[in-house]
């Protein structure tokens, strides 16, 4: 590589000396070469990020609302809960409840209150 300019003026523009320039051109370099391999690794793991939220949401009710949760006697109380839906034949779903009671220690388990079911 050139280690300095031999033509006098040969950076007019950048009010840098011949070393000065040569030193910014080197950082430059340094820089560029930094963005190579930082540029492609942040789109694949933004793609990731993508597939991963994608593979999630497939799995996750389309609607699901919940407008009060607390905790009572051990259980997870939620004010009118409400989820729908298809199922894996295609059958369109629906169920709001008036309370949800879901016990911590058994969480497979809900208990609906007051429920409104419809499948269509």
């Amino acid at each position: 590589m050139l280690n300095e300019a031999h033509y006098p003026g040969a950076f007019p523009h950048s009010g840098l000396g011949p070393a000065d320039a040569y030193d910014q051109a080197r950082r430059h370099s340094r820089h560029v070469k930094r963005l190579k391999i930082v540029l492609p690794v942040i789109a694949v793991i933004i793609a990731a990020i993508f597939v991963v939220v994608s593979v999630i949401r497939a799995y996750l009710p389309d609607e699901l609302q919940i407008e009060n949760a607390t905790i009572e006697n051990g259980k997870i109380v939620m004010q009118n809960p409400a989820i729908s839906g298809r199922n894996k034949q295609g059958i369109s779903y629906s169920m709001k409840a008036e309370r949800a009671l879901q016990d911590i220690a058994n969480p497979d388990i809900i208990t609906l209150k007051k429920s409104m079911r419809k499948c269509r």
